[in-house]
C-alpha cells in the first residue's frame, strides 16, 4: 500500500498515533470535511438513496446500459465502400436487416402501369350535324350575297366579293377552303346541288369515329377511352378498339377518288373541285383529351407503390468477384445511411430503460412476496456475468453461421443456426450456484427477453428459451453426481425438440419447407440441451473459483472421504472422523426430511469438527479410557482450547477453499452455546474477591446458525455426542435425549436465525431417532471358551 507521512503540524497531535495513515482514511478525512451531507443536495442525495435505492439503480442502469450497447453491437468485418462496375474481393453480407426501394424496379413497374392506361379521347356526337348545318347556312348566306352584288352567271366576280372568303369559313366553323375551290363555289354560284351533295357525303361518314392520325395506334395501342360529349347529357365512356375507328387522311383519301356526283359531269373538273371542298369538310370526332389522359397516367403511376427489397440480417448481398450492378450500390448505400443514421445511442438507451423496468419488477416481486429468498451482491454480479457470456456465445454462433456456414450449407435452413445454441447454459449455472428457485425463474424470464430481442425480435424464440431455461433449471435443482446434469442435458433437448416440433408445424405452411425444417429444426434443439450441460459443467468451475460459490457439483467433490482433510482427521483424531460421519448420516435424514439440502447438510457435517486435528487429544472422543488432558488445566485453558477448534476450523476451510457453506457451519454449528461443564467447573473454584466468572466468557462467540443446514448440524452434533456417553442406549433413552437437546436448543433461542419451524423440529426429531437407532442398536455378547467368562467385547448383529 502506498503510505504518506504526515505533515509538521500534524505530527504533534497525532504523537499518540503512527507517523504514517493510509490513503482512504485521508480520502475518507477529505470527504468528511466538505460536508457534502450538510448541503440540501446532499440531504436529498441521502434520502432518494434511502427511500428508493438509488445506488442499486444505478447500478442496474450501468449494467442495462452495458448490455444493450453489447446486444446493439454487431460485427462488421466487410468492405462496403465500392462503386458500381467494381467487383466484391468477399461476399458480402449484410449486419443488420433492413428495407431499401429498388428505383430501377419502382420506376419500371410505374412506366408499366403508365403505359397500361389508354389514351382518352372525346367523342363530339352531333359535330357533323352541326357541320352540315354550317354548310348549308353559309351556302345560302354567299348565293344571297353573290346575289346582291349583281354577278350574272357566267361572269367573273368581283375582286371585292372573293375577299368573302374568310367570312365564308367563319361561318364553316373555322375550316380553311383554298382560294381554287371557293372560285370555284363562286362560278358555281353555290348552287343548292353543291349543298345536297355535301350533306349526303357528310352524313354518310358523320356516324363514323374519325380520328386525326389513326398510324399512332397500330404500333403501339389497341385501345383507346371514348368520352362521349353531348349536349343536356352526364358525359359516358367505354373501352373502343382502335380497329374500328376511321382515319381522317384515309377518308379524304377515298373522297378524292370518287369520280362521280349526281348534278355534276362524270370525271369533269367539277367532280374534282367537289371532292376539295368535301375534303375541306372533314374533321375529326374523336380528338385526344391531352389534360385528362396525363392526369389519369399520373394516378397510375402514383399509385404504384415503390419496390421494397427486404434484406434479413446476416444476408449475402454479392458474392466474391461479382461485379457491382447499380441495385447493389443502392443496397450498400442504404446500409450505410441507416448505420449512420439509427440513432444507435438512443436505441440502446431505450433498451437500457426497458431492462431496469423489468430488474425492477422482478426484484419488487421477490421483496414483497418472497421474503425468505435473499439476493446478495455476489449472486447479482454472478448472473451478471452468466448473462454477458451467454449474449457473448448467441452472438459468436450467430456470426459464424452468417459469414461461414449459411453459403456453404444451402440445405441447412437459417433456423437450425437459431435452435441449436445452448441457451439453457445459463439457467443451469445458476441453478447450480444460487439455492432459490424463485431466482432462477426470474433469471430466465429476463434472459428469455434479451435473446428473443438478440434473434430478430422472436416471441416463438423466447417462449422456448424461457420454457428451456426452467426444464434445465430444474434438472439440475439437487444434484447428487454429475451424471445429472447430463441428464438434465437431456431433458432439457428433449423437451426443446418438442417445442421447436410444434412451432415449425404452426410457421411453416407449405409443405415441402415443413418437412425439411422440421427434419433440421427437431434434431437442433435436442443438440441444444447437451451442448448447454457440457458448457455448464466447463464453466462452474470458474465461477466458482470467481465468485466462491460451493455448487452440488463441488459438494459431490467434498464429499469423496479421499479428501485431505478428511484423511488428516482420522489419521489426527479417528473419534472425531467417526462422530462427523454419523453425524452427516443424522444431517442428510433430517434435511430430507424438511426439504432442505441434504448434500450440503451432509458435508457440511463431514467437515464441522476439521478444527479439532490440532488439539485432538483434549476432546473426549479421541481420548482412551482413564486419559483426560483437561485434568492436568483449568476450566479457562479448557474453555479456550474448545472455542479454538472452532476458529482453527474456519482457517482451514479457508486454506482449503471448501466454500462459504461449509466455512459457515463450521463458525455456526456451536452457535452461543454455554460450555457447562467447564463453566459450573470454574464457578466451583472461582473467587469471588479477584474474579467472577462470567456465563458470556463460557459461551461460544457464534453466530448462531443462519440456515437450516447449519441448525441441523448443531442438533445432530450436540445429540450424537450425547448418544454416544450412554452406557445402555435403548430406544427410550435416545429418543429422550433427541427431544430433550433439540428443546434446550431451542429455548436457548439457538434456532431464532435460522427459518425453521415447530413443524420441522417434529419431523427432525423423528429423522434423527431413526438414524441412532440403526447406529447403537441392541447389541449382545458372544460366549467365549468359558462358560463363566464372557467377553464384553461387543459386536454388532447384523
Amino acid at each position: 500500500m502506498n503510505l504518506r507521512p504526515l505533515r509538521p503540524d500534524q505530527q504533534q497531535k497525532a504523537s499518540a498515533r503512527w507517523n504514517y495513515q493510509h490513503n482512504s482514511e485521508a480520502f475518507v478525512g477529505w470527504v468528511n470535511k466538505l460536508g457534502i451531507e450538510r448541503t440540501w443536495a446532499g440531504r436529498l442525495a441521502h434520502f432518494l438513496d434511502s427511500r428508493f435505492k438509488l445506488r442499486r439503480v444505478a447500478l442496474l442502469f450501468l449494467y442495462s446500459i452495458a448490455l444493450s450497447f453489447f446486444i446493439s453491437w454487431d460485427f462488421e468485418l466487410t468492405y462496403t465502400g465500392y462503386r458500381e462496375g467494381d467487383l466484391a474481393t468477399t461476399d458480402i453480407k449484410s449486419p443488420l436487416a433492413f428495407e431499401v426501394v429498388d428505383l430501377e424496379e419502382t420506376n419500371h413497374r410505374r412506366l408499366e402501369a403508365e403505359e397500361s392506361i389508354p389514351p382518352v379521347y372525346d367523342y363530339e356526337v352531333g359535330l357533323y350535324e352541326q357541320l352540315i348545318n354550317r354548310v348549308g347556312v353559309a351556302l345560302r348566306n354567299m348565293r344571297t350575297m353573290l346575289a346582291q352584288a349583281h354577278v350574272g352567271k357566267g361572269q367573273h366576280p368581283v375582286q371585292e366579293f372573293l375577299s368573302r372568303q374568310s367570312d365564308f369559313e367563319s361561318e364553316l366553323g373555322g375550316l380553311h377552303i383554298s382560294k381554287g375551290t371557293f372560285l370555284w363555289l363562286t362560278k358555281e354560284r353555290f348552287r343548292p346541288t353543291i349543298e345536297a351533295t355535301a350533306t349526303q357525303v357528310l352524313e354518310r361518314w358523320g356516324s363514323q369515329k374519325i380520328v386525326e392520325d389513326l398510324d399512332i395506334f397500330r404500333q403501339s395501342r389497341k385501345r383507346i377511352i371514348v368520352n362521349i360529349l353531348e349536349r343536356n347529357t352526364k358525359s359516358e365512356e367505354y373501352i373502343q378498339d382502335t380497329a374500328t375507328l376511321v382515319d381522317a387522311n384515309e377518308l379524304k383519301r377515298k373522297i378524292s377518288l370518287q369520280n362521280s356526283y349526281p348534278g355534276f359531269a362524270k370525271k369533269g373538273s367539277d367532280v374534282t373541285q367537289m371532292n376539295e371542298f368535301i375534303k375541306s369538310l372533314i374533321v375529326a370526332n374523336l380528338t385526344m383529351n391531352k389534360q385528362e389522359t396525363e392526369l389519369r397516367r399520373q394516378r397510375a403511376r402514383d399509385a404504384v407503390a415503390p419496390f421494397i427489397v427486404q434484406v434479413k440480417k446476416g444476408q449475402t448481398l454479392i458474392r466474391m468477384g461479382a461485379p457491382l450492378q447499380k441495385t447493389h450500390v443502392e443496397m450498400l448505400d442504404e446500409l450505410q445511411r441507416l448505420k449512420a443514421t439509427r440513432h444507435q445511442d438512443f436505441v440502446s438507451l431505450v433498451t437500457a430503460i426497458f431492462f431496469v423496468m423489468l430488474l425492477l419488477c422482478y426484484l419488487g416481486y421477490l421483496s414483497r412476496f418472497m421474503s425468505r429468498v435473499y439476493v446478495t451482491a455476489k449472486d447479482a454480479a454472478a448472473m451478471g456475468a452468466i448473462l454477458f457470456v451467454a449474449v457473448a456465445m448467441m452472438k459468436f454462433m450467430l456470426f459464424v453461421a452468417n459469414t461461414a456456414l449459411v453459403d456453404r450449407f444451402t440445405t441447412v435452413p437459417q433456423s437450425f443456426y437459431v435452435y441449436i445454441m445452448p441457451v439453457s447454459f445459463g439457467a443451469m449455472m445458476v441453478g447450480l450456484l444460487i439455492p432459490f428457485g424463485e431466482v432462477v425463474w426470474l433469471f430466465s424470464m429476463f434472459f428469455s427477453v434479451v435473446a428473443g430481442l438478440l434473434v430478430e425480435r422472436s416471441l416463438p424464440f423466447m417462449v422456448i428459451t424461457f420454457t428451456s431455461c426452467i426444464v434445465a433449471a430444474r434438472g439440475v435443482y439437487g444434484c447428487k453426481k454429475r451424471e445429472d446434469v447430463y441428464w438434465a442435458g437431456i431433458k432439457t433437448g428433449l423437451i426443446n425438440a418438442c417445442l421447436i416440433f410444434c412451432v415449425t408445424l404452426m410457421t411453416r405452411p407449405n409443405p415441402q419447407v415443413l418437412k425439411h425444417d422440421l427434419l433440421w429444426n427437431t434434431p437442433a434443439g435436442f443438440l441444444s440441451g447437451l451442448l448447454a450441460c457440457f458448457i455448464a459443467l466447463t464453466l462452474i468451475p470458474l465461477w466458482e473459483t470467481l465468485f466462491v460459490y460451493t455448487t452440488d457439483v463441488k459438494l459431490l467433490e467434498l464429499s469423496n472421504l479421499n479428501h485431505p482433510l478428511l484423511k488428516e482427521l482420522i489419521v489426527k483424531a479417528p473419534g472425531t472422523y467417526h462422530h462427523s460421519l454419523v453425524v452427516g448420516s443424522m444431517c442428510e435424514a433430517a434435511a430430507e426430511a424438511i426439504r432442505a439440502n441434504p448434500l450440503l447438510a451432509k458435508v457440511c457435517a463431514y467437515y464441522h469438527d476439521i478444527g479439532k486435528t490440532d488439539h485432538a487429544l483434549y476432546f473426549i472422543e479421541n481420548q482412551r479410557p482413564g486419559e483426560n488432558r483437561h485434568d492436568q488445566i483449568n476450566p479457562g485453558m479448557s474453555k479456550t482450547i474448545l472455542i479454538a477448534h472452532v476458529k482453527d476450523g474456519v482457517e482451514k476451510g479457508l486454506h482449503y477453499k471448501l466454500g462459504k457453506p461449509i466455512i459457515d457451519v463450521i463458525e455456526q454449528h456451536h452457535g452461543t452455546t454455554l460450555i457447562s461443564f467447564f463453566y459450573h467447573k470454574a464457578k466451583e473454584t472461582e473467587d469471588s474477591e479477584m474474579h467472577e466468572v462470567s456465563e458470556d466468557e463460557y459461551r461460544y462467540p457464534g453466530p448462531k446458525p443462519q440456515f437450516r443446514e447449519a441448525a441441523l448440524c448443531m442438533l445432530a452434533d450436540s445429540i450424537e455426542a450425547a448418544a454416544r456417553s450412554l452406557d445402555e442406549p435403548t430406544p427410550a433413552r435416545l429418543q429422550s435425549i433427541v427431544h430433550n437437546i433439540v428443546q434446550k436448543k431451542f429455548l436457548d433461542g439457538q434456532l431464532d436465525d435460522c427459518n425453521i419451524t415447530l413443524k420441522n423440529l417434529t419431523l427432525i426429531e423423528e429423522a434423527f431417532g431413526k438414524i441412532l437407532l440403526g447406529v447403537y442398536h441392541h447389541r449382545i455378547d458372544y460366549p467365549t471358551g468359558s462358560k463363566t467368562k464372557r467377553n464384553h467385547t461387543t459386536t454388532s448383529v447384523s
